[in-house]
């Protein structure tokens, strides 16, 4: 089960802190899986993007 895309007028910091974030650009449609214990930037303002989690696990963002 996936998300609706969408965006937001910043960057946020998003850290995975259990089980595993789906996050997937609407300008390739590519799924980018980051575990727990990774992070990344996710710019905000045009980076249009979707993000979800596959399991029944938890996935902490900050």
């Amino acid at each position: 089960m996936g998300s609706l895309y969408g965006t937001h007028p910043g960057p946020v910091i998003v850290n995975i802190q259990h089980g595993t974030l789906i996050y997937t650009l609407a300008s390739d449609c590519i799924d980018r899986s980051y575990p727990a214990g990774t992070a990344f930037i996710d710019p905000g303002g045009a980076n249009v993007h979707k993000a979800h989690n596959p399991s029944d696990s938890v996935v902490g963002r900050q």
